[in-house]
């Protein structure tokens, strides 16, 4: 069965040449069958870029500008409804012709009423609703996926925030009561609470996808979350990784007296040596061998996008050692407990300096490096090891299943030193001195 992305639909002008507004025309292929669609929305020529096929944004003011991101983002979800849209009819394996795609996509995209019945619902009711139906697999992603664990639990979490939040700000949150000032005043709260900037940002990016969701379902008409003043804010960390020297003492460790230490060891080497998140690391079946037994064929909980891995030496014999079936998994926290104990026997002991924003100052503490090693760690070892062992970028993005070199690069932990050391011996930095007269 073929899938369908958002690269596959097209946005383009009725008339390009046009000296006023024109429509917005969407495009979408399938069975070499072009279906035309317009929009309903209209942007002058002038203010379309052609190669984004989007409204440009580049407008000097906030006020001027907003009403071109407010554009662009229905023609992001109109995008998002085409390929749902689409998946559905090949999940059902329902024949897909133009006309009928057509008159379904036409009730997708018709605007919402907002229904009576269901403003006096609160956000935090909300939540918990939709988290419900998360579980259920009533409530499916853009994808038509199941939503992993994690995220329904981290979208719970969110909720259980804003109830703090209530307690010490005595009001019902409704729907309409997410504005800009609210905005603020939550910031402020997570902040003086002692929140980390990046998990401030957290929340928030958490509120504006529950926020959409709410309002997808007709329960409010409140367009905050797409307003670009609340937005998620975030930072750069000093998150640490462990190179080729550091993992392979952890592999020489001798485990025999503890076996949920050799447990551990095992797994996090394995997300060492794949890139997998915790979730998938932890969860591998022999059938995810393939070729031979070269090949790690995994699909991710988190994404649902399929990655395939060159098998390293040492995940092959861990492998064998529990013959291709891990052992149960713990929590993650306790993975953590006991990955700081592994890492303190190995003598994982560097110093390191993490420096982030908590309560809006910017601390610095200084640590060994045993003491901040996590189950991430893993996969930021292995794509800086990949990268400092010369592997293209987008090869091993690829591998970790990363779409942006924007996103990847927050993976790699290489210094400002460890990069000229690098670059040495680059013909650029190695020509011939040149005479100055």
């Amino acid at each position: 069965m073929m899938t369908t992305t958002s690269n596959q639909v097209k946005f383009v002008l009725d008339r390009p040449q046009s000296d006023a507004p024109t429509f917005i025309i969407l495009l979408y292929r399938f069975n070499n069958t072009r279906l035309k669609h317009s929009t309903g929305k209209k942007v002058h020529p002038d203010q379309w870029d052609i190669t984004r096929q989007r409204a440009k944004t580049n407008q000097p003011t906030k006020k001027e500008r907003q009403p071109f991101v407010d554009l662009n983002t229905i023609l992001d979800n109109y995008g998002v409804e085409v390929v749902k849209l689409a998946n559905s009819f090949a999940l059902s394996k329902t024949p897909l012709t133009p006309e009928n795609f057509k008159t379904h996509l036409n009730e997708r995209l018709k605007p919402k009423q907002v229904k009576a019945v269901k403003p006096k619902l609160t956000f935090v009711e909300f939540v918990e609703e939709f988290a419900n139906g998360c579980e259920s697999g009533k409530n499916l992603t853009a994808q038509n996926r199941r939503y992993s664990n994690y995220t329904i639990k981290d979208y719970r979490k969110t909720g259980k925030v804003i109830e703090r939040y209530q307690k010490r700000h005595p009001e019902r949150l409704g729907f309409d009561a997410f504005t800009l000032p609210f905005y603020e005043r939550f910031k402020k709260y997570l902040t003086t609470e002692g929140y980390s900037l990046n998990t401030i940002g957290s929340t928030i990016k958490n509120i504006k996808i529950l926020l959409k969701q709410a309002y997808r379902a007709g329960y409010h008409a409140n367009m905050i979350f797409r307003h670009e003043d609340f937005k998620k804010c975030s930072e750069e960390v000093d998150n640490v990784y462990l190179d080729e020297e550091e993992l392979q003492r952890l592999y020489d460790l001798d485990l025999s007296k503890s076996q949920k230490l050799d447990r551990v060891r095992d797994l996090f080497l394995i997300g060492c040596y794949t890139g997998l998140r915790f979730s998938d690391f932890t969860q591998l079946t022999p059938e995810n061998v393939t070729f031979g037994g070269q090949i790690l064929n995994v699909v991710t909980r988190k994404t649902g996008q399929r990655v395939c891995i060159p098998l390293n030496p040492k995940v092959s014999v861990i492998l064998h050692k529990y013959a291709y079936r891990l052992p149960r998994t713990i929590s993650n926290q306790k993975f953590n407990e006991y990955l700081k104990e592994l890492a303190k026997l190995a003598e994982i002991a560097e110093p390191v300096q993490r420096s982030r924003t908590e309560g809006g100052v910017k601390i610095t503490r200084n640590a060994e490096k045993w003491e901040v090693v996590t189950t991430h760690t893993a996969r930021r070892s292995f794509a800086t090891n990949a990268y400092r062992a010369g592997i293209p970028t987008i090869d091993i993005m690829r591998l970790t299943g990363h779409k942006t070199e924007t996103s990847f690069m927050r993976y790699i932990k290489i210094t400002a030193e460890e990069t000229a050391i690098k670059l040495l011996n680059h013909p650029h930095f190695r020509q011939s001195a040149i005479r100055i007269a």
